[in-house]
């Protein structure tokens, strides 16, 4: 896959260690302080240049920013010494924040403090819950809008999404509580080592805490007719099952989320039709439509 991006290394000073970066200016080079910057954060599954598509479909005017986690993609991993509460989702807002801010000491993104610098975060999966803990937690008054794309939900361990276990359940549930368990509990492991289990205290709700600066916020879903399908069974995941147990609590969580906004900031949630969860390599053209909306309403605000 082509890189659209001019990759560089940028040190996150409270690690002194490096994020890899991409970053494609906007164009005409002089429009860069008005310019909208489009913020990407990655989810569990695939790394920065999972994005490549969707910026192919945006303006050049708009500048385009991504990056990969430390032990996600081309981003070397933390030492094996750093203990799992300083990686979590706290730790990687904690991350993005500085990473923020160092790009603006290098000249590469505009003052943050000006009213005129509008920053849209697009958050995919897991990314959502670190986009909600930096706009809780840090105080970057130039995000001025958030695009959620099938956040995960972080306010349960996903195996109580089903019934209790029985004596006489069917077997297929029991198979897909067991590999619900396996692959999507907190504590299960993943190739960041990303420790997934403090978000049940960080964001035991996801209407609250309201999202600071109250950005606009779109939340965009997978097609309830797509997921859990094929990729799902092969997994051990009943279809069946996690349709029936799942869905309405994941339908559930996005429209909460739109309440960590006010009325007026809302949209959605949006269905990508066609799309499972990886809503930006199934439906770039959805990622792209709705990021455009949102520099449009930041346009009409001015």
């Amino acid at each position: 896959m082509a890189d659209p991006a001019s990759v560089n290394a940028v040190l996150i000073p409270w690690r002194n260690a490096p994020l890899t970066v991409g970053l494609r200016p906007s164009e005409p080079a002089g429009d860069k302080l008005s310019a909208p910057i489009i913020i990407f954060v990655n989810g569990l599954g695939k790394a920065r240049l999972s994005w490549s598509e969707t910026w192919k479909l945006l303006p050049k005017q708009y500048t385009l920013l991504d990056y990969d986690r430390f032990g996600q993609g081309s981003t070397s991993p933390l030492p094996e010494d750093v203990p799992d509460d300083l990686r979590d989702g706290a730790a990687a807002a904690q991350d993005l924040y500085e990473l923020i801010q160092e790009l603006t000491k290098q000249g590469q993104l505009p003052d943050l403090s000006s009213s005129t610098t509008n920053i849209i975060l697009v958050a995919h999966s897991i990314g959502v819950a670190i986009a909600r803990l930096l706009l809780i937690n840090h105080d970057v008054p130039a995000i001025k809008a958030a695009l959620f794309l099938d956040p995960s939900i972080v306010n349960s361990d996903f195996v109580s999404l089903f019934p209790a276990p029985q004596d006489d359940e069917p077997e297929e549930l029991t198979k897909t509580r067991e590999a619900t368990r396996r692959i999507f509990h907190p504590a299960s492991p993943n190739p960041e080592r990303f420790n997934r289990l403090t978000f049940l205290k960080l964001l035991p709700y996801a209407e609250k805490p309201a999202l600071g600066g109250d950005p606009y916020l779109t939340v965009v879903a997978h097609d309830p007719t797509v997921a859990f399908g094929e990729a799902a069974e092969k997994m051990g995941i009943s279809t069946k099952y996690a349709r029936q147990y799942v869905e309405p609590y994941w339908q559930d969580y996005n429209k909460k989320l739109l309440l960590s906004v006010t009325e007026e900031k809302r949209r959605g949630p949006v269905v990508a039709s066609d799309a499972d969860h990886f809503i930006q390599s199934d439906r770039p053209d959805v990622v792209a439509d709705e990021i455009v909306h949102l520099v449009e309403m930041l346009s009409r605000k001015k």
